[in-house]
């Protein structure tokens, strides 16, 4: 399915069921790439990624960082809470309780982390500009 074939997120919640998702290194957690856009000058790091997250009830992505600073144009990395849910975002020194759809950006060695507080999965986009490599690029606080 194509970033172009998604469909309006408040008229279908559960279109992401069917999806392949990936198991990731977090209990609860798995990822799903939609979009994967080449860098013809360096195969390694694709210029940007688009993947689908998915929290099951009571999983958490941990405080973490990305290790992607020597990058231009900087490394970035923005959150989508299409459908919003019951959740808790971690920043380095607070955390936030989110009961609605937001929209956040994560810089280069900023930590972020994520807890899903609900009884049903949370989804959310993840859209990294330069793109997700793998998780050595990840080290947890």
């Amino acid at each position: 399915m194509s970033a172009e074939q998604l469909p309006v997120p408040h008229i279908e919640k559960l279109w992401w069921k069917g999806l392949d998702f990936q198991k990731t290194p977090y209990k609860g957690v798995e990822l799903c790439e939609l979009h994967r856009e080449p860098d013809p000058k360096n195969p390694d790091i694709p210029l940007h990624t688009i993947m689908l997250m998915k929290l099951d009830p009571e999983a958490i992505i941990p405080l973490h960082i990305h290790k992607r600073d020597d990058e231009i144009p900087a490394w970035s990395e923005t959150l989508d809470f299409i459908h919003g849910g019951k959740f808790k975002i971690y920043w380095k020194n607070s955390s936030q309780e989110v009961f609605e759809e937001i929209v956040t950006t994560v810089k280069s060695r900023q930590a972020v982390g994520i807890e899903n507080m609900d009884d049903k999965p949370l989804v959310f986009t993840s859209t990294m500009i330069k793109g997700f490599t793998d998780y050595r690029e990840i080290e947890t606080l």
